[in-house]
């Protein structure tokens, strides 16, 4: 993905932007199914996948997000009462760190998805009037035809 444009990798991090699941997969010469299911098995894997096609997508996985991180939270606090060592206390706390910036990388991603969705509707709405101008004309000169 990289080295097609759609990301970077920095310290070991890799950091993916795809502007469209089609755009993507037609540039890398791979079926949408395809590319859909190789993201959404990262997590197998431990990636984070912050990755989203549309709002309704977006809004789950936020939810989803929230919800880890307030378990590490509650995991963080009780570790913390209980007088766990630092590693564990390090642990919840990168999690915690994790799920934060998954939570703003998916609302910028929704973001994102939303303002394609309208630029693909404006574009489909321009498009069709200009269908409708065409077949006007067509009609008029077939009415014009047969005057």
């Amino acid at each position: 993905m990289v080295k097609n444009g759609f990301g970077t990798h920095e310290n070991g991090i890799y950091d993916i932007n795809m502007p469209s699941v089609e755009e993507a997969a037609h540039t890398m010469g791979m079926s949408q199914e395809w590319l859909r299911d190789m993201m959404s098995r990262g997590e197998d894997y431990g990636f984070t996948n912050d990755w989203v096609s549309s709002e309704l997508e977006g809004r789950l996985k936020i939810k989803d997000a929230t919800q880890k991180m307030i378990d590490e939270q509650l995991r963080y606090n009780q570790a913390e009462r209980d007088g766990a060592g630092e590693e564990i206390l390090k642990e919840a706390s990168d999690n915690i760190n994790t799920y934060s910036n998954s939570i703003h990388n998916l609302s910028g991603n929704i973001d994102d998805v939303v303002a394609r969705e309208g630029k693909i509707s404006a574009k489909q709405i321009q498009n069709a009037v200009s269908d409708i101008e065409s077949l006007t004309g067509m009609i008029d000169q077939v009415k014009s035809d047969q005057s």
